[in-house]
């Protein structure tokens, strides 16, 4: 048990460190790659309501037929 915490503190640790360096590091100032990084979250959350959206209606459509047998 006292292994597997080791291991996933270590993880955390790492994954808190290395975030911290590619934003030390990264080529865009902060607020640039806060724009960017908003603008890929609304680029991806407009993607997923679409897609939700096409996948509701395909449902709905098999429910209908389903209902009609």
């Amino acid at each position: 048990m006292a292994k597997l915490v080791n291991f996933l503190l270590g993880v955390v640790t790492g994954a808190l460190v290395s975030g911290v360096v590619v934003t030390l590091f990264a080529p865009s100032s902060g607020i640039e790659l806060q724009d960017q990084i908003k603008g890929y979250v609304h680029n991806v959350q407009d993607e997923v309501h679409s897609a939700r959206e096409v996948r509701r209606r395909e449902m709905e459509e098999q429910l209908a037929k389903l209902r009609k047998s």
